[in-house]
């Protein structure tokens, strides 16, 4: 999969990207193309949280942070 047709995808710029969850399948892809970090925002408990995601990531050799957003009730930090 391109990474560019996940859910939501958005090119901020040349280093910064966004999309939704990605399917734990298509993971693969950021190695495919060059993504050097993954910052999540979804939280663990979410209906759409990839099990296992960190460890998968991880294990690519791409960098990876886990912040998690209420989205219901977001919170300046």
């Amino acid at each position: 999969m391109n990474i560019k047709k996940a859910y939501n995808f958005k090119k901020v710029n040349e280093l910064v990207s966004c999309s939704g969850t990605l399917k734990k399948v298509n993971l693969h892809s950021l190695l495919d193309e060059n993504y050097d970090a993954v910052i999540n925002l979804l939280p663990n408990d979410n209906e759409y949280a990839v099990d296992g995601e960190k460890r998968e990531i991880e294990e690519l050799g791409i960098d990876y942070e886990y912040i998690p957003v209420n989205w219901e009730n977001p919170k300046k930090s």
